[in-house]
């Protein structure tokens, strides 16, 4: 969850609001922001298929990073629900992305694609939310490498 202290305002500045509009200045200065955040898996991440049996797995025999029950081709699609929460009420959020009360934001006004074809051909079916896509075979590790500057 973010807090007020991770975002910015992107509207006009108050000196630029004209005094004659009928919304007050410190709104139209706050209707635009842009919020900080970041998200990630961790380094190592073993990805299996929905409902499999790992602790079965365990009882037959070692499991290790190369079983086979652990998928590597493919990507992990992360899905983000965005809601904004009033005065801590998250049972009922002020604003939503996808449930809202008025319209659904990823395709109403983001223009959301419900699929996507990747460089290799492959096409992939979309949810509303979806936002990241991680290579299965690949790791954060990977980005790295020790050196020394002689």
């Amino acid at each position: 969850m973010l807090n007020s202290k991770l975002r910015t305002f992107m509207g006009p500045g108050e000196d630029a609001v004209p005094d004659n509009t009928m919304v007050p200045k410190k709104d139209i200065v706050a209707r635009e922001q842009t919020w900080y955040g970041e998200y990630s898996l961790p380094s190592k991440t073993y990805v299996v298929e929905k409902d499999a049996k790992i602790a079965e797995g365990a009882v037959v025999g070692r499991i290790n990073e190369n079983n086979r029950m652990f998928l590597k081709d493919g990507y992990i699609i992360v899905n983000f629900d965005i809601e904004s929460i009033r005065d801590g009420d998250v049972q009922n959020p002020y604003l939503q992305y996808i449930h809202g009360k008025v319209m659904n934001q990823w395709s109403d006004m983001e223009g959301f694609s419900h699929s996507f074809q990747d460089t290799y051909g492959y096409t992939f079916n979309l949810q509303h939310g979806d936002v990241i896509f991680y290579h299965g075979d690949q790791s954060s590790n990977n980005d790295f490498a020790p050196s020394v500057t002689h």
